[in-house]
């Protein structure tokens, strides 16, 4: 709606040790989890750069740049991200 491109650089996402470990042990993938869990993962918003260094215990987990989309940063590829997510019926 804003136009928009948000980067998320997947190297900066917390992975929970319980959650990784439920992952290896059914071979299941953490990130689906992260991004389309449905759960409460983590509260995610932006800052304007001049006021980036005030907030304290924050993950800093991608940027904002011109453009639109949503995209997962992996390394030095951009993989766009799938429109989906929980859906309460």
């Amino acid at each position: 709606m804003s136009n928009v491109k948000i980067i998320i650089q997947k190297e900066n996402l917390p992975v929970h040790p319980l959650l990784k470990r439920f992952c290896d042990k059914y071979g299941k993938n953490p990130y689906e989890y992260i991004l389309y869990g449905g759960e409460d993962y983590q509260l995610v918003f932006t800052v304007d750069k001049k006021n980036e260094g005030k907030i304290k215990n924050t993950f800093k987990i991608g940027y904002v740049e011109e453009g639109n989309g949503i995209f997962l940063k992996e390394e030095k590829k951009l993989i766009k991200l799938k429109e989906k997510g929980f859906e309460h019926i």
